[in-house]
């Protein structure tokens, strides 16, 4: 019985069966990763900000693994370019393994691996990567600026004044 294995653009895919014969397991594995690269194409435009900026990956990765319960493992690995190391970091998450490009420092692998595993599982993060992100592309801001509340409406720079801008009496005890 034969099982296959590929490795693409650091994804790793795995025959689903056993077959008879090793072509058949080839042919297999190639169909999966096949529907799966054309699956992430469709939407590469949709999250071209993942490309520009792989210091969110990680970011998105971890909130994904807290959700799902799931820890996401980074294994590194440094080689030597000539007078300088870079580094290759490997991840493991949710029962596969996604290989980052190499990086010239260990914290870039890591958010590079991170950008592998979330190419894979587009579908899954889309929701996650579009409450990190304005329409425009650019990261979100957590807190509340210029005296904006949470729904977006202005606050009253001065919380002792009414609508009307007279003071409030604060009434303590009786």
């Amino acid at each position: 019985m034969h099982r296959a294995k590929v490795l693409v653009d650091g994804v790793e895919y795995t025959s689903k069966s056993t077959h008879s014969t090793k072509k058949q397991a080839e042919q297999e594995v190639a169909k999966i990763a096949y529907e799966s690269i054309i699956h992430q194409e469709t939407k590469v435009e949709t999250f071209s900000f993942l490309y520009e900026d792989p210091t969110l990956c990680k970011s998105i990765l971890n909130e994904l693994s807290l959700k799902k319960k799931m820890k996401p493992t980074y294994n590194m690995r440094s080689q030597s370019r000539g007078q300088s190391l870079v580094f290759i970091c490997h991840l493991a998450f949710g029962g596969k393994t996604y290989k980052g490009e190499e990086a010239g420092n260990k914290k870039l692998a890591e958010h590079l691996a991170a950008r592998t595993a979330i190419k894979s599982l587009l579908d899954i993060l889309s929701p996650i990567i579009m409450s990190k992100v304005t329409d425009d592309h650019s990261p979100k801001c957590s807190g509340n600026l210029e005296g904006e509340s949470s729904s977006g409406q202005k606050r009253n720079a001065n919380a002792n004044t009414n609508n009307d801008g007279r003071n409030k009496k604060k009434r303590f005890g009786n």
